[in-house]
């Protein structure tokens, strides 16, 4: 199956804030709470960093941050400094994060483009979940490469695959998008998520179209294996596990 880049509704600079924290709820409840995948992949980068000796993580394009949230949740990931950034930051959302753990998240404010080069902690790991399809394809030999000058050991985190088993899954995703608004119906933003997933019910289709598309724009693990080989090099080493529902990434210098 070819990859494809064709638009998401999440992706345009055009899509209204009120749309696109909606399409983030949605996203949060169905990686959390009908799918354990964000816990899944928080217990993994603990192992990571436990077993490299890394004391902070970087979730590059965070979004809403839903890593950085269950980390910070976990008694076992408490000596970990986290750090959220993105290119479109979520700073309300974050500065209430870090309120609630001062001594554990300090988020980066201003726009941070993982396509340059910049410094990062020492004994940091450098994690993208969810947001790797998002990087268009002519960007993403740069993007492993700008990485790799760093020096920093990355994970990237992929909760569906370029399949046709996980494209008929996605389909499914509509299911917790219609549910999001009745559980979080005492959270704030109820009134928005009731407006435009039920009363206006924009973003179920709107969902369905991203979930899709995001499956399409995925490569596969000998698309990732090529580009790994031309872009790292002779020194490196990485890692491709792949599931019927999900892929992983690790390399570092």
């Amino acid at each position: 199956m070819k990859t494809r880049y064709l638009f998401e509704f999440h992706d345009q600079p055009s899509t209204p804030a009120p749309i696109r924290k909606t399409i983030l709820d949605c996203l949060r409840m169905c990686n959390s709470r009908f799918r354990p995948y964000n816990q899944q992949v928080s217990k993994e980068i603990i192992h990571i960093c436990k077993e490299q000796n890394l004391t902070t993580v970087v979730e590059l394009g965070a979004g809403h941050a839903p890593i950085t949230r269950e980390l910070a949740s976990r008694p076992e990931a408490n000596k970990l400094k986290l750090i959220p950034c993105d290119l479109y930051p979520e700073t309300e959302s974050w500065q209430e994060l870090q309120d609630k753990h001062p001594d554990q998240v300090e988020f980066i404010p201003e726009p941070v483009d993982f396509l340059k080069e910049r410094e990062w902690p020492d004994q940091c790991l450098l994690v993208i979940v969810a947001a790797f399809h998002h990087i268009p394809l002519e960007h993403r030999d740069q993007f492993i490469q700008t990485i790799q000058k760093s020096g920093k050991p990355i994970v990237v985190f992929e909760p569906i695959r370029k399949t046709l088993f996980s494209i008929f899954l996605s389909l499914f995703a509509v299911i917790p998008v219609l549910l999001t608004p009745l559980i979080l119906l005492f959270r704030p933003g109820w009134l928005r998520r009731i407006l435009w997933t039920w009363l206006i019910p924009v973003i179920p289709l709107m969902f369905w179209w991203d979930s899709v598309i995001s499956c399409l724009r995925q490569w596969s693990p000998q698309e990732w294996e090529q580009h790994l080989a031309e872009n790292l090099g002779e020194e490196a080493e990485w890692k491709i596990d792949s599931g019927p529902h999900h892929m992983v990434v690790k390399w570092s210098k």
